[in-house]
């Protein structure tokens, strides 16, 4: 039930808004900042982008802090998870060797019942400032080895990117090998590709589709524009978009495989049906901050050991005693609300509608040298957009205050501070044109015109010449301007 929507929303949505931020970042020369010089009074995206890659780094190496801590225990003869609690964990975990039966009792059987029982409490407001020494630790090593992946920029990471792009597949196919052996794979298996054709009628599927899409395609993160601006100008964005786009829903796939081969055997120990069983930001970011703050942003490893401390700092608030629900916090009203899809909708409405899809089209032409077939042309103008405001409308439909676990309720103030976190990153893009506005002259109509229209730097299209009408469209004429901006169409 969930793959055929999947690769629907992939077609529909994933790969056109990768290949769009591809291409921008690849004409523009620039991070998620600098390319919305093709349209200045969306330049609010770019920061806001930014603001939302800075908390998503925070948010997902406290993710890896996890995955890190449990490889090093895995290490030692005897599991902190592997044994009976006492005291208050006690009543709720189980030992996984003497679970073979179902029963009517309140437990749960989660090997990752350890770190929420032994790291956390039961409530937001319990000791949120007691950190655990053993997460802060590992969250200290995640940020370390972000920062060394990350230091000498694209041509070193670009290196480190054979290895870390092809271990997981090994170990993808280890885990394959070792799961699919076990009793209740093949069950597993079958519900994972079994199609459920009466459940594509709940926007519940096609939301959770369409989520996972943004999620695994990593748009409106600044990620795609970044790599896009470090191409040459001439190479194939289209065919590169295609490429990645191909391995990323392939890689997904058969990750699915190994997921589903190891509920199958949990469903088959517990005697449960097996529905209830059931990245490159830093560089993003980094790529952004250096086109703001050209100047006095020199110094990169500076700025990326600023980037770092400030991001391990954040993400201590999310393993202290009180940080799980934190994080859940932060989860659902930062990356599970309607957050990216806003920045994708707008990025779409920009480049497709106010800076004219023909008019980009004519620039991707310009780069890879003959004209794309007209799919993303209709994407773009049609079925991205509306999807997107299909999902959107879904999610505001079915929205609902925060639950943890399904039992905790957050309190009022957790709730209102999750709106405000939304609307802190939402507010910079119209606060942001407005500051643009008023520093444009002229009437209202004259001042979004002009700051509608492309304003190229010295180091945008190197390649080629600048009054080339080629490049932007006719009407175009060169005019100075301050050290930076040197032309602008008019």
């Amino acid at each position: 039930a969930f793959l055929l929507p999947y690769f629907i929303c992939i077609v529909i949505i994933g790969v056109p808004l990768l290949f769009l931020e591809t291409a921008l970042g690849q004409f523009m020369r620039r991070g998620v900042v600098g390319i919305w010089n093709i349209c200045p009074l969306f330049k609010g995206l770019g920061v806001s982008t930014v603001l939302y890659g800075l908390l998503l780094s925070s948010y997902y190496n406290v993710i890896m802090t996890w995955v890190g801590y449990y490889f090093v225990m895995s290490f030692f003869p005897k599991l902190p998870w592997a044994q009976r609690k006492h005291g208050r964990d006690a009543e709720i975990c189980v030992e996984s060797s003497v679970v073979t039966e179902p029963e009517n009792r309140n437990a749960s059987y989660n090997a990752t019942s350890y770190a929420s029982n032994a790291s956390y409490n039961d409530s937001l407001y319990a000791e949120t400032g007691s950190v655990c020494l053993h997460l802060l630790a590992s969250l200290a090593v995640v940020w370390i080895v972000s920062y060394f992946l990350t230091w000498k920029g694209i041509r070193w990471s670009g290196k480190v990117v054979y290895f870390t792009a092809t271990f997981p597949y090994v170990l993808m196919l280890v885990l394959l090998i070792q799961s699919a052996r076990q009793p209740g794979a093949g069950d597993g298996i079958v519900f994972y590709l079994r199609p459920r054709f009466e459940a594509l009628g709940s926007a519940q599927v096609w939301f959770e589709a369409a989520s996972q899409v943004l999620f695994s395609y990593a748009v409106a993160l600044g990620i795609w524009p970044a790599f896009g601006s470090y191409c040459p100008f001439n190479s194939n964005c289209y065919r590169n978009s295609l490429i990645v786009s191909a391995c990323n829903s392939l890689t997904s796939f058969l990750s699915g495989f190994v997921v589903f081969t190891m509920l199958g055997h949990m469903a088959h120990l517990l005697q449960q049906p097996i529905d209830s069983v059931a990245t490159s930001v830093l560089e993003g970011v980094m790529t952004a901050l250096m086109d703001i703050f050209p100047r006095r942003l020199r110094r990169r490893k500076c700025v990326l050991v600023v980037h770092c401390i400030v991001s391990f700092l954040l993400g201590i608030s999310m393993i202290t005693q009180g940080g799980m629900y934190v994080f859940q916090l932060v989860d659902y009203y930062l990356f599970g609300a309607f957050v990216p899809q806003v920045l994708c909708l707008l990025q779409v409405i920009a480049v497709a509608m106010v800076y004219g899809v023909n008019r980009f089209y004519d620039n991707i032409t310009l780069m890879i040298g003959y004209r794309i077939n007209p799919w993303m042309k209709i994407s773009w103008l049609v079925l991205t957009p509306l999807s997107l405001l299909m999902i959107m409308g879904f999610q505001l439909a079915s929205f609902k205050p925060l639950r943890y676990n399904k039992t905790y309720v957050y309190p009022d103030w957790a709730n209102v501070l999750g709106y405000i976190m939304t609307a802190a990153v939402i507010a910079i893009i119209p606060v942001y044109a407005v500051i643009v506005l008023i520093g444009s002259q002229g009437s209202i109509l004259e001042r979004l015109r002009k700051t509608t229209q492309p304003r190229i730097t010295h180091n945008s299209v190197p390649s080629f010449d600048l009054k080339d009408d080629g490049l932007f469209g006719e009407g175009c004429q060169m005019t100075a301007a301050d050290d930076d901006v040197i032309t602008h169409v008019i």
